[in-house]
């Protein structure tokens, strides 16, 4: 993959409530298409400053990797493509290549690497592109939703980069908001349980703007109170979780919301 140079400065991405101490920013994403080689992506047309140092580009081809390719379609994020945009479940079965942008930095300052791989990932996506898929948010976006709603603002939008689900399971008392994906930021995913129904819209943007925050470089110490006036009483913040984590992969804040204790 070879960048055309740019000689317009790029915005930085800083991190507003940055602290040192948070864990690695971790990239996992794939584009799946029929790309030409060799690709050229102009830096100036996609706002990135080029592939980061510390990230891996490799592209994948199904009559060389079959074992690949099925892998992808298989699991979470595979079954709710299957289930909720069928046609484009089909779109991505039939792709013959992948290119994966995966990478580990340490506790970065910045977030300049992320701008840098959204535009890559626009550009990829005008190179005859059908699908972006985030393997740490279990969320795909097609070639139109990712230039809109990620690349095309051109400043951080951290609800259109991670997955805010909000289930419940038999047994549950009320419902649970969580995140998928803030591994991408170095930070823990948020949860927020037994959530009034009532209430989840409400929760999800209280769980929202506290991801902002922590993609921002926030740091959340265990037992941690926030009070929000969109919520009564006290959101109490435990820390659970980790890499091994079989729901997050990753570590967690974990709320119950106020009145339901």
């Amino acid at each position: 993959m070879t960048p055309e140079p740019t000689a317009d400065p790029l915005p930085t991405w800083g991190r507003s409530f940055y602290q040192p101490g948070g864990g690695d920013a971790i990239l996992d994403y794939v584009a799946f298409g029929r790309f030409a080689q060799p690709i050229e992506l102009s830096m100036g047309a996609y706002h990135t400053a080029g592939v980061p140092d510390f990230v891996d580009v490799a592209y994948h081809t199904r009559p060389d990797d079959p074992e690949r390719f099925d892998g992808y379609l298989h699991g979470y994020a595979a079954d709710w493509l299957r289930a909720n945009d069928a046609s484009q479940f089909s779109t991505v079965r039939l792709c013959e290549d992948a290119i994966e942008i995966t990478g580990r930095l340490r506790d970065p300052s910045s977030l300049n690497y992320l701008r840098d791989v959204i535009g890559i990932l626009a550009g990829l996506m005008d190179l005859k592109g059908v699908a972006v898929l985030d393997r740490l948010a279990l969320r795909w976006w097609r070639p139109a939703e990712w230039k809109e709603q990620v690349w095309k603002p051109k400043t951080l939008n951290v609800p259109a980069l991670i997955n805010t689900v909000v289930s419940r399971a038999d047994g549950d008392v009320g419902w649970t908001v969580s995140t998928r994906g803030m591994r991408k930021f170095g930070r823990p995913d948020v949860r927020l349980r037994e959530t009034p129904q009532d209430q989840t819209r409400t929760a999800v943007d209280v769980v929202n703007r506290m991801a902002s925050m922590l993609a921002q470089g926030a740091i959340v110490p265990n037992g941690k109170i926030i009070k929000t006036p969109a919520i009564p009483g006290d959101l109490v913040c435990r820390l659970d979780g980790g890499e091994d984590d079989p729901a997050f992969q990753n570590a967690y804040v974990d709320i119950v919301y106020p009145a339901a204790r």
